[in-house]
């Protein structure tokens, strides 16, 4: 073996290992300090064989990595801003913000969720001025508290969804669950599962794990009513692209239009519209990439079968609820976007309603719900917050008792 033909060969073993340490070290851009590696040993490669038969092998590989850099860095640089990071401005204060001590993460079944039988305060600025000033009460079955009931109740209404649903940035008694009790007069059991954050996903995983027929003490004869308010966002949640929910249950559309629980969305990734399985080991490495994450990840843009999966899951859901339950009802509620802030025909709200009737539930978009909120979305919206305001929630709360009393009615007939 000639001198140069070991040094060459040492220089591979180096950029080899020096690669390996690159993957295993950073956290940012691996691809593209690694793709500049090797390009410049191609290169290197390409001035030591000087007159060979395959230089331009070399040229072209070098090439083709220096691409593939260039577009990892440029993908790195544009990185979209997370929506859910907290914005310029804002700040939260309270026992709300104490870590590890008011939301449980992970969990096994739902990803996370809140500690039960504690109660924090969160208080929310805007630039130092008051957003606002609440706190927030979980009993000891882990569900927001919710108001006192009759000795002899006659059925249960169960809440479902994000944080618009749990109640975030109002009192425990202005939640919409809460003033729906209250306006049943204690006649009806009232159970909020909603958490901020939470997608159809965790909903469906609530009904299948047990833990909807483990909390409630709903009689299989009484009518048990049902409501899950969602957000055309909740698409991307449920397809795992929720970046804070990294130990949610993922589940897969099968080719029948069925969905499947396929573990925890950290236990791997599924791609190509479900089509492939990507490992836990595979995925620690490609997640590490803007090209995999933009492509096929968890940063990618959600699609038309991420809808489908979406309806698939809160078809099954309101299936699930029917057989726990007999005389049960799902009635879904969908909000604007807030990018959109609109649920005109085209919208992302309106084809969300649209396939959810399509499907056969009963949806209803939030507009039809209270009174003139197209023209007066601030007063249904927290100033300086997207969160439902507590005129919002008391409204809905009413429309939510007028739709009760029909479907009690109509069922009794």
């Amino acid at each position: 073996m000639s001198k140069r033909s070991a040094l060459l060969g040492g220089l591979l073993l180096a950029t080899c290992f020096l690669t390996w340490f690159l993957w295993w070290y950073l956290d940012r851009a691996p691809l593209v300090w690694s793709a500049l590696l090797w390009a410049g040993v191609l290169l290197i490669l390409f001035f030591a064989r000087a007159g060979g038969e395959r230089l331009s092998l070399w040229v072209n590989a070098a090439a083709l990595l220096l691409a593939v850099a260039f577009a990892e860095g440029f993908l790195w640089i544009r990185q979209a801003t997370n929506p859910y990071l907290i914005p310029s401005g804002v700040t939260f204060e309270g026992s709300f913000t104490t870590p590890n001590y008011f939301f449980v993460m992970p969990e096994a079944v739902l990803g996370y969720r809140p500690r039960p039988g504690v109660s924090v305060q969160s208080i929310k600025k805007y630039f130092g001025k008051l957003v606002y000033d609440v706190h927030y009460t979980v009993g000891d079955d882990g569900l927001r508290v919710s108001p006192p009931v009759k000795d002899a109740p006659v059925g249960c209404i169960l809440f479902f969804g994000d944080s618009f649903a749990w109640g975030e940035a109002v009192q425990d008694s202005e939640t919409t669950a809460y003033q729906l009790g209250v306006l049943s007069g204690g006649t009806h059991r009232v159970y909020n599962f909603a958490f901020t954050g939470y997608g159809a996903h965790q909903m469906l995983a609530q009904l299948q794990r047990g833990i909807v027929k483990g909390t409630v003490a709903c009689k299989p004869d009484e009518p048990v009513y049902a409501v899950y308010q969602a957000l055309p966002n909740n698409v991307g949640r449920v397809a795992g692209l929720g970046g804070w929910d990294k130990f949610g249950p993922r589940y897969v559309l099968l080719k029948d239009g069925r969905v499947m629980y396929k573990g925890r969305f950290d236990q791997g990734d599924a791609i190509a519209d479900d089509r492939w399985y990507v490992k836990p080991g595979a995925l620690r490495w490609l997640a590490k990439t803007q090209v995999y994450q933009r492509t096929l990840g968890r940063a990618r843009s959600t699609n038309g079968f991420d809808d489908e999966r979406f309806f698939a899951v809160v078809e099954r859901s309101a299936r699930t609820l029917e057989q726990q339950f007999p005389r049960a009802k799902l009635f879904v509620i969908v909000w604007e976007d807030l990018d959109e802030r609109r649920s005109d025909p085209g919208s992302l709200a309106w084809r969300m309603w649209e396939g959810l009737k399509q499907r056969g539930l009963d949806a209803r978009l939030v507009k039809d719900t209270l009174p003139g909120y197209e023209q007066n979305r601030h007063r249904y919206h927290v100033e300086n917050d997207a969160h439902p305001s507590a005129e919002a929630h008391r409204l809905l709360a009413a429309y939510l008792y007028e739709q009760l009393n029909g479907n009690v009615h109509s069922r009794n007939d």
